[in-house]
């Protein structure tokens, strides 16, 4: 199975399907996988349409490859596959911006890997409150990132 394959699985673990628009717990318009913007670029709002799980999949997909294209050139170390999964996932919930100016690339670039483990811990809060579903959320994200062959 190809690494995108794998972290769209894994991502899909990871949030929940909805086939109608939902507003996150940041209050962004959201559908599927957690899809913010429709193929055509518009952005999902209270009046998308319903679609179905395998349109969702496919969004997420588009999403993930444009997302790692993003990601990968602002990491400077080799990885291993947990570990780009691990970081697609962490980029596919908090936004390529702020993972680019994250603690975690400075450290991971910095070849600290275990200190870029503890830092996905920085980002278990929505609003300024501490959000239980992104404890969780991280936790596997990390173990994803620390115990990949």
């Amino acid at each position: 199975m190809s690494f995108l394959a794998e972290a769209a699985e894994f991502v899909a673990r990871l949030e929940d399907f909805r086939d109608r628009p939902y507003q996150d717990a940041t209050g962004t318009w959201t559908i599927g996988y957690g899809t913010t913007f429709l193929p055509n670029g518009a952005p999902v709002g209270p009046q998308t349409s319903p679609i179905t799980e395998t349109e969702a999949k496919a969004f997420m997909m588009r999403d993930l490859c444009a997302f790692w294209d993003r990601v990968s050139p602002a990491v400077r170390v080799p990885l291993r596959q947990g570990q780009r999964i691990a970081l697609l996932s962490l980029t596919y919930n908090i936004g390529v911006t702020a993972f680019r100016g994250s603690t975690i690339l400075r450290l991971l670039n910095e070849g600290k890997q275990n200190e870029a483990a503890v830092a996905f811990f920085d980002w278990i809060m929505s609003k300024g409150r501490i959000v239980g579903g992104l404890i969780n959320r991280r936790k596997k994200e990390c173990l994803l990132f620390l115990q990949s062959p």
